[in-house]
């Protein structure tokens, strides 16, 4: 399931959107890596509420990626291949193939 779905299976009515879970805390105080800024996968149900995230990430000096539906937010959960490397935006979207 996902921590995402089951998070969201804990707060019934939120728009829940699953984003920044991959990213290192210190990525913050620099968020670039070699020259291209880190990447954030975003997986929601809610379109307005996946467009505000996008906003946030932007904000927040990163690249969005949206990923999909909630249901694929299991495939950046803890302890996967992007968990805290601070992959790039290309590289999330190649790694958990998003077009």
């Amino acid at each position: 399931m996902g921590t995402g779905l089951a998070m969201a299976q804990y707060l019934p009515g939120v728009r829940f959107v699953k984003a920044f879970n991959t990213v290192n805390p210190r990525s913050f105080r620099n968020p670039v890596r070699d020259g291209v800024r880190i990447g954030v996968p975003i997986a929601g149900d809610d379109e307005e509420a996946v467009a505000i995230t996008v906003a946030l990430v932007r904000d927040a000096g990163l690249d969005p990626v949206v990923v999909g539906p909630l249901a694929r937010a299991k495939e950046f959960d803890r302890g996967s291949p992007i968990w805290e490397t601070g992959a790039s935006a290309q590289e999330i979207r190649e790694a958990l193939n998003v077009r």
